[in-house]
């Protein structure tokens, strides 16, 4: 079994590797869902690195 630590960096690996596939256009969205997937991501990375660096 992995550590919630372990589980929200590899968490965040995995939204940093869409966020850049949506942002290259590799992914299918329409311009409108393309932002507001984007806006997602970055908010959701933002998240899990506030929670990564308090200890979360």
């Amino acid at each position: 079994m992995i550590s919630v630590r372990e589980y929200q960096e590899q968490l965040l690996a995995t939204y940093r590797h869409h966020l850049a596939r949506v942002e290259r256009g590799e992914v299918p969205y329409g311009a409108e869902e393309q932002t507001i997937e984007i806006q997602r991501l970055k908010l959701a990375i933002a998240v899990l690195e506030q929670d990564l660096e308090n200890g979360v």
